[in-house]
């Protein structure tokens, strides 16, 4: 085939391609560079937090140990030994220390009161490398019954490591060991309230525990790029379709028409097909129009949501816009085929009927183009009504039979080897209920995920479920008799971003409970751990049934 000859609808389909990979382009770019903006600024705060919270407790340490040696050098023993010379000092000796030992000072080693320049006059204990020299002039000025002689002492304590890293992780329970983080616990001039002269060493390898915020972020970035890989696989799928059934079609026929070439069976077939199809494809455009409009005015309300939720759904759902304009870009082509099937005419062609199976080929492109909008579509508002934590207007609430709605999802729901064979399920005494089926099939897929992890946790366990129509209310029981939860942990399961499953988030739950209260419903949960786990879905009555 001539490429001069198919310049214009070759340019036109090149034209489509290229606005659907340069709007996925800059999407993607303006999403990198959004994010990456938040998430340094939201780690930077995150370090200054981390920096004050060490300065609080390095502090708090200080001024503890600063306190029992102010209570050390108030008693009688220490003003009795300071004012002995040297052969009544050896008297009041064992007296001081066994005052000091009941001061509780564990995390000293041992210590040295001495002469500054001069000679030591106390000393106990083990000399380590951590050590701190106070002045103890200080004594003098808090203290009247210290005489200034008392300026000319220092006070050298030597610290256990083990005994401060433990006290600590007392003071702070969110302080963990760790390889590559050195900090200092003296970073002033006052040891508490006294005086620093000179200290060594005095570091920890101790820093702040990952707050879970932190990890949510991780979670955001694992969540969004998972959608961009969906989204990049979607309209490259969208793409094989359009060029296989359609663009290259088009190029073939028009192409033999320009050039009086004749034209085969199968060929006059399918023009006659598009030509028929002509009024059906403005119809379904104009429809797109209104789908697109419909986004916009969605787009308006996603504002008011949370800035980085906003952000996530304003730029999935580019994409997804550009996969409707490259279909309504089929309108573009109408043209064409007119003129077509005029030269055809004109050429005194023969236009034969369409062969079944070349129809419902033709109807299962469209088809494929609008499920894979809709899947997408799908997967996406289920993944960010989560994370957002609340549910927009987009949800369309109908009276809905429970069991249809337990059918599809026990249909839909991917079981991994035997795992459908442990579910039983009893649909007598089926009731209606006013809801959106697919949240409602959304909270079913998160009772199964969760109870076969713990049957399976537990290696032992079934899942029962079964309705109960009541006069005031309806029912439905889900229990599984695998693992159970734990007491402490049974009224926090509800809880946004509480979890106790390895590797999980926190937001199934707490989307069902959403979930079913925006519905008019409740959800609550019994269990006896290593016995069974039962939640149980209220649902009100509707007010007229189907």
């Amino acid at each position: 085939m001539s490429m001069k000859s198919t310049l214009t609808l070759a340019g036109m389909i090149r034209t489509i391609n290229k606005n659907i990979i340069a709007s996925f382009l800059i999407m993607l770019v303006c999403f990198v560079v959004l994010i990456s903006g938040a998430f340094i600024n939201y780690q930077n705060n995150e370090k200054k937090l981390i920096a004050q919270k060490l300065q609080t407790t390095f502090e708090v340490f200080t001024s503890r140990v600063s306190q029992k040696l102010l209570s050390i050098a108030v008693l009688e023993e220490f003003g009795d030994y300071f004012h002995s010379g040297w052969i009544s000092r050896g008297h009041h000796y064992t007296s001081l220390l066994t005052k000091m030992f009941k001061a509780d000072l564990k995390v000293v080693a041992g210590m040295d009161i001495y002469k500054i320049g001069g000679e030591s006059i106390f000393s106990y204990g083990e000399k380590t490398t951590d050590f701190v020299i106070l002045d103890l002039c200080y004594l003098n000025k808090r203290f009247p019954e210290f005489d200034t002689d008392i300026c000319q002492y220092a006070w050298k304590l030597y610290f256990k490591r083990e005994a401060m890293l433990a006290g600590l992780k007392k003071l702070n329970p969110e302080l963990v060991e760790c390889d590559d983080c050195v900090n200092e616990i003296i970073t002033g001039k006052y040891f508490g309230d006294f005086p620093i002269v000179q200290f060594s060493n005095m570091k920890v390898g101790l820093g702040i525990r990952k707050h879970p915020s932190t990890v949510l972020w991780e979670v955001y970035f694992f969540i969004v790029g998972a959608l961009l890989v969906l989204v990049m696989w979607n309209i490259n799928r969208i793409k094989t379709v359009f060029k296989k059934y359609l663009s290259d079609p088009i190029l073939e026929i028009t192409y033999k028409i320009r050039v009086n070439e004749r034209l085969s069976p199968v060929a006059i077939k399918e023009l006659s097909y598009l030509i028929e199809q002509i009024d059906l494809w403005k119809t379904q455009v104009i429809e797109l129009e209104k789908i697109k409009a419909q986004e916009k005015t969605k787009e308006e309300k996603v504002k008011m949501m949370q800035v980085v939720g906003a952000s996530i759904a304003h730029e999935l759902r580019t994409p997804l816009r550009s996969i409707v304009s490259g279909v309504s870009g089929i309108e573009k082509f109408l043209p064409a085929l007119l003129k077509g099937y005029d030269l055809a005419r004109e050429a005194g062609l023969p236009v034969e009927m369409v062969r079944p199976h070349q129809l419902e080929l033709l109807n299962k492109v469209l088809y494929n183009l609008k499920a894979e909008g809709v899947s997408a579509n799908t997967i996406i508002d289920m993944l960010l009504i989560k994370i957002r934590g609340n549910i927009t207007e987009t949800s369309s609430i109908k009276n809905l039979s429970i069991a249809e709605c337990l059918k599809e999802a026990l249909q839909r729901y991917v079981f991994q080897g035997s795992e459908k064979g442990l579910v039983f399920c009893d649909m007598n005494n089926d009731f209606y209920f006013a809801g959106d089926k697919i949240l409602v099939v959304h909270i079913l897929f998160n009772l199964f995920k969760n109870a076969l992890y713990y049957i399976a946790r537990a290696q032992k366990g079934k899942i029962y479920i079964r309705l109960e129509k009541r006069e005031n209310e309806n029912l439905l029981y889900f229990k599984d008799t695998g693992k159970g939860i734990a007491s402490d942990v049974l009224p926090h399961i509800f809880d946004r971003f509480y979890s106790k499953t390895e590797g999980g988030v926190g937001i199934g739950l707490s989307f069902c409970k959403m979930t079913m209260e925006w519905m008019g419903g409740d959800i609550i949960c019994r269990s006896i751990e290593n016995e069974y786990t039962e939640f149980i879905l209220h649902f009100p009555i509707p007010n007229s049934e189907e």
